[in-house]
Order: C-alpha cells, then structure tokens, then sequence
C-alpha cells in the first residue's frame, strides 16, 4: 500500500456509509491526493455529528466547509440517507440552495429514492455498484464539487419527471435536469437526451456564429399574461440562486490559460481568489500570504 501523500487541502469530502470496504476504499484512493481530505462514518447519528462539527468549525474558515458529502441511502439500523439529507438541508438553512453539497452514493434502484433525494436537494445519485475503480474516484469528485459533471443519469432523470407529470405539476427543467439534457447529449443524439427527460420535441438550430438566434414564445404574452411575468421572475430567480462561482475552478481555468478578463477585472479576481493564491505583484506578501495560509491549512 501506498503511502499517504501531505496534505494542502481545497476540498473536504465527508462520507457516511456502512460499507467499511468501501470507506477504506476511499480512504486509500484520497490518501493518494493533496488536495482533498476524507473524513468519513458508518451510521445516521456519527455522520450528522461529524457533519455539523465540520460546519460549524468552518465558520472561523470557511474554505473549510464540507465541499460534498457522499451519503449512502442504506445506512445501519435501518436509517435512510434522504432521512439524514433532510436534517442536514435543515440544519443549515432550510433550503437546498444554503446547504452543503450532497450526493447519494448508494446500490439502491428504488426509484422512489431518487425522486426523494431529488426532491431534498441532493446533486445526483452514483450507483455504487458502478464505481468499480475507487483510483480515478478523485478526478470524478473535483468534476461534481466543481459543476463540471452532474450524477443524475438519463434513467433517473426520466422518471423524476414523469412522477412530476403524475402529479399533474408541469415538469420544471430545473438546473440538474437541464445538466442532465447538455451532458447527455454531449455524448449521443440531442433527440434521444431530450426524450430521456421527457421532452418529446426538440427544435435544433444550426448557426455558425454568425447571426443571432432569437426564440419568441407564443404561448405567453408578457403585456397580458400574469403566468409569463410569473415564468419570468422563476426563470431569473432560478438563475440568481444557482449562479455559484467556485473560486477553485476558476483559479484552475486561469492556470490553464482560459481568459477571463473581459468578464471580471483583475481586483475583481483578485477578491475572489484571494483565500487560494497570494497577490502576484509583491513578493514580500507572497511569502506572507503563504505562510498564512500554511497556518490555516495546518500544512
């Protein structure tokens, strides 16, 4: 077995799940990174403990907040994960939008869990029967806590939305389901991916570029129609409580060369990466910088 590398963490993952094979697992897999710290339990009570101690000793630093919790939905004693998904949306605000990042990671093909957890908040839902190499597991954990892959798959996907229809609601694309549309369709047919999550239709423009692309709707009428204006503030609300820039993500896009600064000017980016980098212009406050977060991060 390896030996575990030193630790600088920007992520920490808190897993709950009575497997001990795969907390060990696991614990093996990320002792092998710098970069994210594990800390893990085995029932419903031991992992909201562990849980709220992370939350509320984050509040002195608050890089230090779970950056995802891994919850399995089959814990000991018959407790269930979205039981224990529930408490933790409550205990730190009462919606999905204040919480910490959740997914489920469970054998379960219930599918009344899915709607549940779906329901509660959680991001997404990986079978743990398919994760069969816990090595490239890290890479997969940077992708979720930085929204470059989401973990509702087409089938689970489908069927939220059906229940949603059943329920003579009107199926709402919400954030997740609409990752779902783009990342399937990234691999397959846009048709197929739509259908997936119960879009019958789908009109594809094709365009170069080079002209505009304008949609009208004709079945609301902003002058007239209250339900328009409703869809438009949903629409616009919806985007204000999911537009969550990670600092970490764009200081690793930045450091790969994508340019950003016809969106933020550099005391923008600055103030925004200021707890992950030190300033590049002084050399003095680089090592002060530094030495302050080697004291935060206990390295």
């Amino acid at each position: 077995m390896a030996e575990p590398v030193d630790k600088d963490p920007n992520y920490w993952v808190l897993c709950i799940d009575d497997d001990p094979f795969l907390r060990l697992g696991l614990q093996n897999a990320l002792d092998q990174t710098k970069d994210i710290e594990l800390s893990a339990a085995s029932t419903k009570a031991e992992g909201m403990k562990l849980f709220v101690e992370m939350w509320n000793g984050s509040s002195k630093e608050e890089s230090r907040k779970p950056s995802l919790v891994l919850l399995d939905q089959d814990l000991q004693d018959g407790d269930k994960g979205t039981d224990l998904l529930n408490d933790i949306v409550e205990f730190c605000g009462g919606t999905p939008q204040d919480a910490a990042k959740v997914c489920m990671l469970s054998a379960s093909q219930r599918q009344r869990d899915w709607v549940k957890a779906f329901e509660l908040g959680a991001i997404g839902w990986i079978d743990k029967a398919a994760v069969t190499d816990l090595n490239q597991f890290p890479g997969r954990l940077r992708d979720i806590i930085n929204n470059r892959q989401v973990e509702w798959d087409g089938t689970q996907a489908q069927y939220i939305m059906r229940v949603q229809q059943n329920r003579d609601q009107r199926p709402v694309l919400t954030p997740r389901m609409k990752q779902v549309l783009v990342e399937t369709a990234r691999q397959g047919d846009l048709r197929a991916a739509a259908a997936d999550i119960g879009i019958d239709e789908v009109v594809v423009v094709e365009t170069d570029g080079n002209k505009v692309v304008a949609v009208k709707r004709t079945d609301l009428d902003l002058a007239k129609d209250p339900a328009a204006r409703e869809l438009a503030y949903a629409d616009n609300r919806v985007s204000e409580l999911d537009l969550d820039f990670d600092p970490q993500a764009i200081l690793t896009d930045l450091q790969e060369g994508v340019s950003l600064e016809n969106l933020w000017s550099q005391a923008e980016l600055d103030k925004m990466l200021k707890d992950l980098t030190p300033p590049t212009d002084a050399p003095e406050a680089q090592t002060d910088r530094a030495a302050e977060l080697q004291e935060k991060w206990q390295t």
